[in-house]
């Protein structure tokens, strides 16, 4: 508390010098004043307010002044010296005295403005708190310190609300006291800190705005005060390396030891060379936390140096880069990896463009070869009709001629026939009726095919097969393809005297239960350096002009689609040159063994026993548009016994009906104006009594499986595709007339 105590003493002048001494909180010394007064009481004069400028610190330049110049005007220079506002009160708190920085603390311009203006003070200002609230007036510094309190560094908010300017000062004050403890005025110091408190303000909008930037940036932020090795983290720090504060050493050793061991030795020479000032403090390491997970951190910190400049205290921040770094090395994998597709596409550019040039090599001699095999028996062909036509052949040539024709036109049809096969692989559409099949006979079938032709040629076939039935799950007539095919091979490449051994046998493989068939000939092998492409399409190991064996290289590559497509496979295998070759196929083997029903077994018997008139007394009502197929048909069928009637439109076929009322309906499917569909459906309409459950076989050159769809659907019973073997229509005309005869007997 600030006491000021005034004495008053006697002269022996006409006027009387009071001398005044005032004591201040923590300065022992007291100051002593002089002001002339004629009046005992304390005077309304300048001296009282002159007492103020003996405030902390101006002892020293007082007592100065006190021994150069006259007491007034030591007052007015100890006023007008003061950087603080002062201001003396008498005890009804009217102003006595105060300086120019009281004026300009309160807006005025000049001590005489203010002292105008603060006779009626408290209107003219409002003061708050720092908390915000309105002080009232009798609350103000003077008027608490006229009540004998006294304040130090209390801090205000003040608004002139006549020209509404607002500032912040900062106020000591003290009540000023007689001898005898009486209080005769009051004392007050202030200071504008509106600046003061505008840069804190700043400052910590400035700290706000640093702090939110390194939150949302995730930094944490490291002080190392290098003289005395003392590091500092705050919370940000502690979670990057995986510490906790408390056991925390607050040195430079803590942060090395928390570098990956392969990253420390790099951090901590960059540390040091930054120290020595050779480089920035700018790098990436990991730190491995107690529970062994690993962070990738980014470290930036700047250096402080002393005037001696030697480091004194280095400033930085660490960022979490781990998701940035495991980016990276995924966008590094990802280049890599681009770099080697594109790599890997190169090279299968390269190879496709290998093989396009392959493809187109493989094409022209596709072609070629397709002529050759076409023209071939084209030429055999039309030189026996010539023959036929212009010379008169004996039986024996006649025979030559016929059969010479007949295995041309089925050459032809195996071409085809394996084209639009291996289409209908390649697209998904070949059509495969699996059931369980017996194969032996299936086997017995195919040999008992191609064997006239094995005979001919004077080769010898050996049969090895299981007494027991041996069943697969295969569609017969996919698979006696497949078996024909090879045998054919077989025959062809088998010189005249060989043998060729057909086995069956049932297995135990790491894969289950197989039946096994293999080929066996005597012929001339394969070449080593063939064997690989042996299924693959038109490849042959002879595809010269002067090559002594024909056909489009298509046979094998079609088998082992077929076999597969039924969950088999097939190998190769050969000695070389010379020395035979053998084909294996491998089938899942089936427990189950399908009944053949009574009906079946009497349709099979009755047809192995028909003999060379079969179709004796049959009436057929044959439909094909196409004259020489009409007449050719219908002669097969006329010389094997049947009543033929032979029509040439859906039209003139449904006109026929009604009167011939046919046992079997033969017919083509694509006709003019009306189908054989639609000639189907409308004979089903008539109804049984009119015949029109007459059995039908549909006989078209359309062979995809939706075509063979079609006509069971339209109401045809049976479907074969042209050209027909003689035999096989034969049989499958007799098959649908024994059907109807228990319908046709009632």
């Amino acid at each position: 508390m600030i006491r000021i105590i005034l004495k008053r003493s006697r002269a022996k002048v006409a006027k009387k010098i009071e001398r005044f001494r005032c004591t201040l909180p923590g300065n022992r010394n007291q100051i002593r004043m002089a002001a002339s007064s004629v009046k005992r009481d304390p005077p309304k004069s300048s001296v009282i307010a002159r007492v103020l400028g003996a405030l902390a610190g101006y002892t020293p330049r007082i007592r100065r002044v006190h021994r150069t110049m006259p007491p007034e005007i030591k007052l007015e220079a100890v006023l007008a010296a003061m950087t603080d506002a002062v201001v003396i009160t008498d005890k009804n708190g009217n102003f006595i005295d105060f300086n120019e920085t009281f004026a300009h603390l309160n807006r005025f311009k000049t001590r005489r403005e203010c002292a105008l203006a603060l006779a009626e003070y408290p209107p003219t200002f409002k003061a708050y708190s720092k908390d915000g609230s309105l002080v009232p007036p009798d609350q103000w510094p003077i008027p608490r310190a006229l009540r004998g309190e006294s304040g130090v560094n209390v801090e205000l908010n003040v608004t002139r609300t006549d020209i509404g300017e607002h500032w912040v000062a900062l106020y000591n004050y003290a009540p000023i006291r007689m001898e005898d403890g009486s209080i005769v005025g009051a004392v007050l110091t202030g200071r504008d800190i509106t600046d003061q408190r505008k840069t804190e303000e700043h400052l910590r909008n400035l700290s706000s705005r640093l702090n939110l930037a390194l939150t949302s940036a995730h930094l944490g932020v490291w002080e190392w005060d290098v003289a005395h090795n003392k590091l500092s983290w705050d919370d940000r720090m502690f979670e990057l390396y995986g510490l906790e504060r408390q056991y925390f050493t607050p040195a430079v050793n803590t942060w090395e030891t928390s570098i990956h061991p392969e990253d420390k030795k790099a951090a901590v020479d960059l540390l040091h060379a930054a120290l020595r000032g050779e480089k920035e403090f700018d790098t990436e390491f990991r730190v491995v936390h107690k529970n062994g997970s690993i962070l990738h951190l980014k470290a930036n910190g700047l250096v402080l140096r002393g005037p001696d400049g030697n480091p004194e205290r280095m400033l930085g921040v660490n960022s979490d880069i781990t998701e940035e770094m495991i980016a990276k090395d995924n966008l590094q994998k990802s280049y890599a990896e681009i770099e080697a597709r594109v790599v890997e596409r190169t090279a299968q550019l390269e190879a496709a463009k290998n093989a396009a040039e392959t493809a187109n090599q493989a094409k022209d001699l596709f072609l070629a070869t397709l002529s050759h095999e076409l023209r071939s028996p084209l030429s055999a062909i039309l030189s026996w009709t010539q023959l036929m036509e212009r010379a008169v052949l004996s039986p024996e040539k006649m025979q030559i001629g016929i059969r010479t024709i007949k295995e041309s036109v089925w050459a032809q049809n195996q071409i085809i026939g394996d084209l639009l096969d291996l289409s209908r692989i390649s697209t998904g559409k070949l059509h495969i009726d699996r059931q369980p099949t017996d194969m032996r006979d299936v086997l017995r079938t195919a040999v008992d095919l191609i064997r006239p032709n094995a005979e001919q040629r004077g080769l010898r076939i050996e049969e090895h097969f299981e007494q027991e039935e041996i069943y697969i799950s295969a569609d017969p007539a996919r698979l006696k393809q497949s078996f024909s095919n090879i045998l054919t091979n077989a025959i062809k490449f088998t010189p005249s005297g060989g043998t060729i051994t057909i086995s069956l046998t049932c297995s135990e493989e790491a894969d289950g239960h197989k039946v096994k068939v293999a080929f066996k000939d005597t012929g001339k092998g394969i070449k080593g350096d063939f064997l690989p492409h042996l299924f693959e399409r038109f490849s042959q190991a002879d595809a010269s002009s002067v090559r002594i064996h024909g056909g489009m290289g298509l046979g094998l590559s079609l088998v082992k689609s077929l076999v597969e497509l039924q969950d088999g496979t097939i190998t190769a295998e050969s000695a070389g040159e010379g020395l035979g070759a053998t084909f294996t196929l491998f089938f899942p083997l089936i427990a189950q063994s399908p009944r053949v029903s009574a009906e079946e077994m009497s349709n099979s018997a009755a047809i192995s026993a028909a003999n060379g008139h079969i179709l004796r007394d049959l009436k057929i009502l044959l439909v094909e548009d196409g004259d020489k197929a009409r007449v050719a048909l219908s002669q097969l069928l006329t010389i094997q016994g049947a009543n033929v009637q032979a029509e040439a439109s859906a039209k003139e076929a449904l006109e026929a009906f009604s009167r011939f009322r046919p046992d079997v309906i033969v017919s083509d499917i694509a006709m003019p104006q009306e189908d054989g569909h639609s000639l189907i459906r409308k004979i089903r309409a008539l109804g049984p009594d009119k015949g029109g459950d007459t059995p039908a076989v549909a006989l078209t050159a359309y062979a995809e499986p939706r075509d063979r769809e079609e006509a069971f659907a339209s109401g045809f019973q049976e479907y074969l595709n042209k050209p027909v073997d003689a035999g096989m229509l034969s049989t499958t005309i007799l098959k649908l007339a024994e059907i109807r005869k228990p319908s046709t007997a009632t």
